[in-house]
């Protein structure tokens, strides 16, 4: 073999690696899973359950946060608040999209029951984001960029 082709591949297995290494977690790093949901579980906002998750479409890494609330008054002050949250425990790298939802009442596993949104998507229009329901079949879901959430809160 050639040196000029082992060195192509050795360079390819380098590039490889580093591209791998942006998404693996310290060891001394809390995981996403948890440092996300215990950040939003220690507010006063009367949150009962929440959790974190991300998923992949394509190339897309998509991070989805579900939350049940006590009550329905939450503010658009308490939504930037949430997203803080999330943004600043976040260890996931690449993300395309952020999913925030929210539910009326305690955590309720029951596919079949129904289910009191609270409305993040209108709160999230006042912030200035777009409101979209064509991704998750509800209006009430926050949907947005990632990079347009982060942009947002470095205002």
């Amino acid at each position: 073999m050639s040196s000029r082709f082992l060195r192509m591949v050795g360079m390819l297995a380098v590039a490889t690696l580093a591209l791998s290494a942006c998404s693996i977690r310290m060891p001394w790093q809390e995981s996403f899973e948890t440092a996300i949901p215990t950040a939003l579980l220690a507010t006063d906002m009367g949150i009962t359950a929440a959790e974190a998750d991300k998923s992949t479409s394509g190339f897309a890494v998509n991070l989805g946060v579900g939350l049940n609330f006590q009550a329905d008054d939450l503010t658009t002050e308490d939504l930037h608040t949430m997203l803080e949250l999330i943004v600043d425990n976040n260890n996931v790298s690449n993300i395309n999209d952020l999913k925030v939802f929210a539910i009326l009442g305690p955590d309720n596993t029951d596919v079949d029951a129904d289910v009191n949104y609270i409305d993040l998507g209108s709160l999230g229009e006042e912030l200035g984001f777009e409101k979209t329901d064509s991704e998750f079949g509800t209006p009430e879901v926050f949907f947005a960029n990632w990079d347009d959430v982060v942009d947002y809160l470095n205002e």
